[in-house]
């Protein structure tokens, strides 16, 4: 069992989308959901990749935190999903990545919540 976190580049979406229209151009940039590539993420996404697998590791092993790696990618590298185990600290990784994603302009999506978007470009989300 996981917990996801999705990551989403609205990088040249432009305009870029309102939180209540950002949803949808995302799921119709997803698609069917056939996985990308490893090297065609965005540059932002592949920068975050690579901080998420120096803070925390690059593999999946018993004391890993993921239960993937590297991160699947959809939407040709804009949609990236973090899987995390059950040894995870969510709440730990969800803060640091929100700031990360900030930092970098991408959306941040915990597809559990009730209020899907955790930041958005545009400051809607919930930890925005």
């Amino acid at each position: 069992m996981s917990k996801d976190l999705i990551v989403f580049d609205p990088s040249n979406i432009s305009p870029v989308p309102h939180d209540g229209e950002l949803l949808k151009v995302i799921h119709e940039l997803v698609g069917e959901g056939e996985e990308s590539a490893p090297g065609s993420a965005t540059d932002k996404i592949r920068d975050l990749v690579l901080w998420a697998g120096q803070k925390y590791g690059a593999s999946v092993d018993q004391d890993s935190q993921w239960t993937l790696w590297p991160p699947a990618l959809l939407a040709d590298g804009r949609h990236c999903t973090f899987n995390l185990g059950l040894k995870a600290d969510m709440m730990t990784f969800m803060m640091l990545l929100a700031d990360q994603c900030k930092r970098r302009g991408l959306v941040l999506i915990d597809p559990s919540g009730r209020n899907p978007f955790v930041t958005t470009p545009s400051g809607a989300g919930i930890l925005d």
